[in-house]
C-alpha cells in the first residue's frame, strides 16, 4: 500500500499550503481515481506519492510510506522499480524509435541483462494489450496513435517490475478509441495486482476506478466507493453529469434503465 499521511506541503516560491492534512491510501489491485478543480492540489499529490518534489515542502508530522515503510528511505533506484508515473502527453515518455527500443533503454539503464531485456519487454507491452505478434513492437513510434503511445509508456513503467501507478490524465489527449483502450489496459493492470492512482479532469474516466477520492479546499474530503453514490457525490462537488452518470443517478429507481446501464458499460470496464 502506498500512503499519504495527514500529508501538509507548502512549494518554497509561497507562503500558503499547496496541500492540507490529507489522508490518501491506495493498495495493490485497486484503482483510485482523484478529482478536483484545477489548482486544487491534483498534481502536487501525485507527484509526493513518486517523490517528484522536495521533501523539505513537506511540515511536521506529514508521512508518506510505501508498504508501511517511509518514501526517504528508498533510493531513486528502488523508487522507481515500485511507484511509476505516467503524464498526459505520451510524446514526451516515448522518445525511441521503436516501442521495444524506448522500454530497452530504459532497462538497461536499471543494469538489466540483455537476455533478459527483451522478454519483460514483451511482457509488458503484453499486459497493455499489446502481444507479442503484434505489429506495434517494432513500429515507429511516430506512426502510432496517441492511445498506443500511452500504452507503451505505460508498459516502459511496467518493465521496471513497478507495483503502483501514478498517473496524471493520461487521456487527456486521447480520442474515443484510444481512451478506451488505455482505460481498458489500466482497468486489466489492476486485475493482475497493480495499485493505480488515476488523476481525471474527465468524469467518465471514473467508471472503472474502485474508490473516488475529491480534493476540495488543499485536502482530501472523502473517498467514496464507486456505486450508485457517486452521481449526488460529483454533483455536490460541481460537477456536471455525463450521459452515463445521469443513466447511473436513474438506475436507482428505475429497473429499465439499470438494466439499459448494464448493457452499454464496456466488457473491460465490469
Amino acid at each position: 500500500m502506498i500512503e499519504l499521511r495527514n500529508v501538509s506541503y507548502k512549494y518554497k516560491s509561497t507562503n500558503k499550503l499547496s496541500l492540507e492534512s490529507v489522508n490518501l491510501q491506495v493498495e495493490k489491485g485497486q484503482i483510485i481515481g482523484l478529482v478536483g478543480q484545477n489548482g486544487a492540489g491534483k498534481s502536487t499529490i501525485l507527484s509526493l506519492f513518486a517523490r517528484l518534489l522536495p521533501m523539505s515542502g513537506l511540515k511536521k508530522g506529514s508521512e508518506i510510506l510505501i508498504d508501511g515503510i517511509n518514501i526517504g528511505k528508498f533510493n531513486n533506484a528502488q523508487l522507481r522499480k515500485t511507484i511509476g508515473i505516467v503524464f498526459q502527453n505520451p510524446s514526451i515518455q516515448a522518445l525511441f524509435t521503436t516501442p521495444l527500443e524506448d522500454i530497452a533503454f530504459a532497462l538497461r539503464n536499471f543494469g538489466v541483462s540483455e537476455d533478459e531485456i527483451l522478454e519483460r519487454t514483451e511482457t509488458a507491452l503484453e499486459m497493455v494489450g499489446i502481444h507479442r505478434d503484434s505489429e506495434v513492437l517494432n513500429a515507429t513510434l511516430r506512426n502510432l496513435s496517441l492511445g498506443q503511445k500511452q500504452r507503451v509508456v505505460i508498459a516502459g513503467v511496467l518493465a521496471l517490475g513497478t507495483t503502483y501507478l501514478c498517473l496524471d490524465e493520461v487521456t487527456s489527449m486521447l480520442d474515443t478509441t484510444g481512451r478506451f483502450e488505455v482505460l481498458s489496459a489500466i482497468k486489466a493492470l489492476s486485475k493482475q495486482g497493480v495499485g493505480v492512482l488515476m488523476v481525471t479532469n474527465n468524469i467518465d474516466d471514473l467508471q472503472i476506478a474502485d474508490k473516488v477520492a475529491f480534493l476540495k479546499d488543499r485536502t482530501v474530503c472523502e473517498v467514496v466507493d464507486n456505486d450508485e453514490l457517486l452521481p449526488g457525490k460529483l454533483n455536490y462537488y460541481g460537477y456536471k453529469l455525463t450521459t452515463h452518470y445521469k443513466l447511473v443517478e436513474l438506475s436507482t429507481t428505475d429497473h429499465y434503465v439499470l438494466d439499459l446501464l448494464n448493457k452499454l458499460k464496456f466488457e473491460e470496464y465490469k
